[in-house]
């Protein structure tokens, strides 16, 4: 891996409390994991029950904000994907990563499937609140 022996990358450790999550913010095939190295331009291994963050200090810092968010997300029961990985990068690159907890819980309806409905940004949310 170039880089590893370089003096200006940095690593960062995530732990991950169960293996469920850890699955679900890799995503099918690793997709959700690879947006988030390609976005910041880190590499991310899961060893020992942590993720590994590295990269340029700045890059691996918002990587991590972003990871968190997708923890916060998956422990409360959302399914991570491609939509949520994208919308989680936006917020965290304009310093509002603290508002995906606003995301979580709010079922609009059930659909006619069985589902829940829920509002998937913000603006959505704050619509829903009018």
């Amino acid at each position: 891996m170039p880089g590893r022996y370089r003096s200006d990358t940095l690593e960062q450790r995530i732990s991950i409390e169960r293996l469920e999550q850890a699955v679900n913010i890799f995503g099918s095939f690793d997709e959700n994991i690879r947006l988030l190295e390609q976005e910041f331009s880190v590499t991310v291994v899961n060893r020992d029950g942590e993720l590994r963050v590295e990269g340029e200090p700045e890059d691996t810092m918002l990587a991590c904000k972003a990871i968190q968010a997708l923890l916060t997300l998956s422990s409360r029961g959302e399914a991570i994907g491609e939509q949520n990985v994208r919308y989680v990068i936006g917020l965290v690159r304009s310093g509002k990563e603290s508002q995906i907890t606003e995301l979580t819980g709010d079922v609009l309806c059930i659909s006619a499937k069985g589902r829940p409905i829920k509002p998937k940004t913000i603006g959505q949310k704050v619509q829903q609140k009018k």
